[in-house]
């Protein structure tokens, strides 16, 4: 779990420098594309960070529900 915080946490990083390497349009792309395109790869940017934080929050109270007494005490 505490891996799968870490992978949430760098993947955004690694997305934005991957992302803006790969999507690089042709400089004769009409203007009007390329904002659809900017403001799609922007939107996808916002979704990927809220859904990171979001497995990072469940991923932070499954690791809290494992370590609570009541969990520990099942496995002793």
């Amino acid at each position: 779990m505490a891996v799968g915080i870490i992978w949430n946490v760098a993947s955004p990083i690694v997305r934005f420098v991957l992302l803006r390497g790969i999507a690089m349009l042709p400089p004769d792309a009409p203007a009007d594309f390329r904002n659809l395109f900017e403001a799609m790869m922007s939107s996808m940017q916002i979704f990927s960070v809220i859904f990171g934080l979001g497995f990072c929050l469940l991923y932070g109270w499954i690791i809290v529900r494992l370590m609570s007494a009541k969990v520990r005490s099942e496995f002793a």
